[in-house]
């Protein structure tokens, strides 16, 4: 890389600048991820302002909910503030929200700029992807569509999702099996699994439609067999309330200030 620069030619000269570019590169490897860190603090006492002109809204009838905010361009929204008029920023916003709620509907085109058509769908009991991580495993599939869902996973399950990311890694403690419906090799998902021998299939076309919560499978994460194929499905009602149970009780002990048996933490 740095051959073609003329200080690097001569010996001395070239000797110093490569130091001074590995002394650098420690310095701001460092600084960056410090920087990453400050900035995600920002998060907070930036929801927090913009949560309170949210709620001055409602109160002035301009919006519905004071997380209806959300919606709004930064533009439109200084506009507004500084004319007093709140026509527009009414109108962006719900319209931004109604395209939003339409966008939740939809399923991302597997590539881009590709129109996804009845073909694309399997329609036999063998679903395949790529392999993630190695290894086979059979069980119950439940399905996580967002961070709300996370509760309600049981332990041993395998999980299903069309992607992870780190605040997910929690789930990975309690499955038995991985499988997204995006990613591949080194994506989150399939890194994680392989850290935790966890069985993976990634880019699973459809798996988020095809399974249900309780639906057993087979899960092969092998490089040659990476496919995962459906059994009939069951529904988790026992346990869901089980865990949901156990919710309870940790809530109720941890405001009492006990602490739950050894044998029940690890649940």
């Amino acid at each position: 890389m740095f051959a073609g620069i003329p200080v690097v030619r001569d010996k001395d000269r070239g000797r110093y600048f490569i130091e001074e570019v590995i002394r650098l590169a420690r310095i701001y490897t460092y600084l960056d991820d410090l920087e990453h860190y400050q900035t995600t603090r920002l998060t907070l006492p930036f929801r927090k302002g913009i949560k309170e002109i949210g709620e001055r809204l409602v109160a002035l009838g301009v919006l519905r909910e004071a997380s209806d905010i959300y919606f709004a361009p930064f533009s439109v929204l200084d506009d507004a503030i500084r004319e007093e008029r709140f026509d527009t920023l009414e109108q962006v916003v719900y319209a931004n929200q109604a395209g939003w709620r339409q966008a939740k509907q939809r399923s991302p085109a597997w590539n881009y700029d590709e129109q996804s058509s009845a073909e694309d769908t399997p329609t036999d009991n063998e679903l395949t992807g790529l392999a993630g991580s190695p290894g086979t495993v059979e069980g119950e599939v439940f399905l996580i569509h967002s961070p709300d869902d996370f509760a309600l996973f049981p332990k041993g399950a395998i999980l299903v999702a069309r992607t992870t990311n780190p605040a997910w890694t929690s789930l990975f403690y309690r499955a038995s099996g991985v499988i997204t419906e995006s990613g591949g090799p080194l994506s989150h998902g399939a890194v994680t699994a392989r850290e935790l021998q966890l069985p993976a299939v990634m880019s699973v076309r459809g798996v988020m439609t095809r399974l249900q919560n309780g639906m057993r499978v087979r899960l092969d994460g092998k490089r040659h067999g990476q496919r995962v194929v459906t059994g009939a499905a069951r529904r988790y009602a026992k346990p869901f309330a089980t865990h949901r149970s156990l919710i309870r009780q940790r809530v109720k002990m941890v405001a009492a200030g006990g602490v739950l048996p050894a044998a029940r933490r690890r649940q």
